[in-house]
């Protein structure tokens, strides 16, 4: 089978490509970029670029996949700074330039995407039409989040942050979510025993449980009421992204 009739056969098959920016596309736009894409499934914990590499692939994303962008400081704190599931790609820099990533790419929840050759996207952002609306869209929408996020980070509690946190993954992952307190607190920048502390008052109200690194959320709208503004800001962003 060939290249493009390989691609065709994966843009058809709804579980396996179930990335929102790409259904977002007319069918004319989708059907020029299908022999482009390529279906591609990852392990937890596999990077998909490291702090200065050459960016040679973007990727859409899957139902059910997430990804963290994570900044490290020479002492080796970091901090993650965008989290990107079904509702876009890594990364936007592709389009966007340069072509060396700034931070690090980890695959959170294992799963899948359609990954492109950055020339490739390049290609099909230059020519304009929506597809290139619906990246400028989706770019907009990850602006805000990272700046919202950094506001957040600062001026509301840890509680307040990881209900955010926790209902932004619930929206982009079914099911459990894998993370233990440890990486929770790495990615919310804040003390271990503050995310331990936050994470037992949620699980005491009956909100989440949390057993052997496996978070569930019970009660979603319980938990939105525990999140700060923040969360309705940025998913209203993405929302629009795609109206």
């Amino acid at each position: 089978m060939s290249q493009t009739q390989s691609a065709k056969l994966q843009m058809g098959s709804n579980d396996r490509m179930t990335n929102k920016l790409l259904l977002a596309l007319p069918k004319d736009e989708l059907e020029r970029l299908a022999p482009s894409l390529e279906f591609i499934s990852f392990a937890r914990g596999e990077v998909l670029y490291d702090a200065g590499q050459r960016i040679r692939y973007a990727y859409f994303l899957n139902k059910n996949t997430l990804a963290s962008v994570v900044f490290t400081m020479e002492s080796g704190a970091s901090l993650e700074v965008d989290l990107v599931g079904s509702e876009g790609l890594v990364s936007i820099q592709t389009f966007l330039g340069p072509e060396v990533y700034p931070g690090r790419v980890v695959i959170q929840v294992a799963g899948s995407a359609m990954r492109i050759r950055a020339d490739d996207l390049r290609r099909a952002f230059n020519l304009g039409g929506f597809t290139r609306n619906v990246l400028l869209r989706y770019t907009q929408a990850v602006i805000t989040q990272i700046a919202q996020t950094a506001a957040c980070n600062h001026l509301h509690s840890v509680e307040e942050r990881l209900s955010r946190w926790l209902l932004t993954i619930n929206d982009r992952v079914d099911g459990d979510i894998p993370l233990t307190h440890e990486v929770i607190s790495r990615r919310l920048g804040t003390h271990r025993s503050s995310v331990n502390e936050a994470a037992a008052g949620l699980q005491r109200r009956g909100v989440i449980r949390y057993v052997r690194g496996n978070i569930t959320v019970l009660h979603r709208e319980e938990l939105r009421s525990a999140a700060c503004e923040c969360y309705d800001v940025i998913r209203r962003q993405f929302d629009t992204a795609f109206a």
